[in-house]
């Protein structure tokens, strides 16, 4: 089970598991932005590669809406799986499923829907 759905199935007023989750995901678009930051004003670095650096999670988000899905979603379906996976990214086939174009239709209808509430 996810973090998410753990904190959503927790009691009302009982917000530690949330508020976790919630840090967390703070930390990490943080230190993805941080990280992106750093590389973007590394010396030397071409024009074009520091637009392909702040560009790559949009084209991300941006695949998953043109193929109907909602980001937010999407993105947290995604990184439930790399939890699940040590908290490392998914390999090869684990991977693959998270293409639209290689999706399940129950995956695709999941990822379409708006993320729950709290």
């Amino acid at each position: 089970m996810s973090v998410w759905a753990q904190a959503a199935d927790a009691p009302p007023g009982g917000t530690g598991r949330l508020d976790e989750a919630r840090a967390a995901w703070d930390q990490a678009i943080g230190e993805i932005d941080e990280a992106r930051t750093k590389q973007t004003g590394a010396p030397g670095l071409q024009e074009s590669a520091k637009k392909a650096l702040a560009a790559r999670i949009w084209t991300v988000t941006a695949t998953a809406e043109m193929a109907g899905l909602n980001p937010v979603t999407y993105l947290t379906a995604y990184l439930d799986a790399c939890g699940r996976n040590g908290g490392q990214p998914l390999p090869g086939p684990k991977l693959g499923r998270f293409l639209p174009w290689k999706a399940t239709p129950a995956d695709l209808d999941a990822w379409s829907q708006p993320p729950r509430p709290g």
